[in-house]
């Protein structure tokens, strides 16, 4: 009988060790004065019964704090769980395309796509993570920030590469526009076909969300897009105002 409850017991803590969920809670490091608070939590879910072990989710939410609505948020995000490798990536929302701007005094969901990944491997055996982080821990970082108005906050190095994507994006949908005047949405398929997709988030976002759809989903799509940016360059324009750089730490 003796026997039976350790093999029981051990039993139970091997079934616990393959799968656990914790909540970590994020800690706002941005600079002081930054037009945004982020509050939340990472999610860490650690199941060694598949091939992907880790997996995290951003359970976070956005707050303007600022006077002024927002067109693009650059956010890090850095993670420890506890018995798992490590976390850290770029979150960035362009809403130039779109009509979703971030309004003044207004919170959005931060994006929620699960980063998963298997276990280290060494001489083709999994590295046992336990113990790697005994304090768990996760911080968000606002990097980057530009206004509706154009003005910005934050390193503007990082921003400057984002806003290259964005007028990159803007040249590419405004030649696919003219593809769809002239051959309609059977020549704007065929022409996306040809473009490689990771360079141009926004479009690559459109087409992935319009695969499965019967109605003219690209057409709307592009011709909404190209709107967009157009109403927001006329409020850029509208309105000039210096940058604004986070204080020196």
């Amino acid at each position: 009988m003796k026997r039976l409850a350790i093999l029981i017991a051990t039993q139970a803590v091997s079934a616990a060790a393959c799968f656990c969920q914790t909540g970590i809670p994020l800690a706002d490091v941005s600079a002081p004065g930054s037009p945004v608070r982020i509050s939340g939590r990472v999610q860490l879910r650690i199941s060694a019964t598949t091939p992907i072990w880790y997996t995290y989710v951003r359970d976070a939410s956005v707050k303007n704090v600022s006077s002024k609505d927002i067109l693009l948020t650059i956010i890090r995000v850095v993670a420890y769980g506890s018995d798992a490798p490590g976390l850290d990536v770029t979150v960035d929302n362009d809403r130039f395309f779109d009509s979703n701007d971030l309004k003044s005094g207004g919170t959005e969901e931060m994006d929620r796509t699960p980063i998963r990944f298997g276990a280290p491997v060494t001489r083709g055996k999994a590295l046992d993570e336990s113990g790697a982080n005994p304090n768990p821990s996760a911080t968000d970082e606002l990097i980057f920030v530009q206004f509706s108005d154009g003005s910005t906050w934050g390193d503007r190095k990082t921003g400057g590469q984002k806003l290259l994507v964005r007028t990159k994006t803007l040249r590419e949908l405004k030649e696919l526009g003219q593809v769809l005047d002239d051959k309609g949405e059977p020549g704007l398929k065929e022409e996306l076909s040809h473009i490689e997709l990771y360079q141009f988030p926004a479009i690559e976002s459109l087409v992935y969300g319009c695969k499965s759809r019967t109605d003219p989903c690209l057409t709307n799509g592009v011709r909404g897009m190209l709107k967009e940016a157009e109403r927001h360059e006329a409020e850029m324009k509208a309105i000039s105002k210096p940058t604004e750089l986070a204080p020196e730490r």
